[in-house]
């Protein structure tokens, strides 16, 4: 592999983490006094680390065809996972996105 997509695909991999774990704990949150205080602390984060984002973008990230292709290069075993979550936790994760954006629509 290159460099550049071995950079691309240690990027996409962080965000397929850090979104994933945003959505475990705004789908934990107890009522909506506890998601806006996740959507408070997500917000900081992902400035923090990625320049901006939101929950709502997190969400739409993870349907989307670039957090199905970071999955694929994890199971292929092309990046590996440098986060708490595992893979399993990762596709639950993403599995929730994905029904959380068709329940929105």
């Amino acid at each position: 592999m290159s460099a550049g997509r071995d950079r691309r695909l240690r990027v996409e991999t962080d965000k397929l983490e850090a979104f994933c774990l945003l959505v475990r704990a705004a789908s934990a949150a107890a009522d909506q006094a506890a998601f806006a205080e996740v959507s408070r602390a997500a917000a900081i984060a992902l400035r923090a680390r990625f320049g901006g984002g939101t929950i709502t973008s997190a969400f739409a990230w993870l349907s989307g065809p670039a957090a199905q292709d970071a999955l694929a290069s994890v199971r292929a075993g092309d990046v590996e996972l440098q986060g708490a979550l595992s893979l399993i936790e990762l596709e639950q994760a993403v599995a929730l996105a994905k029904e959380a954006e068709t329940l929105q629509r």
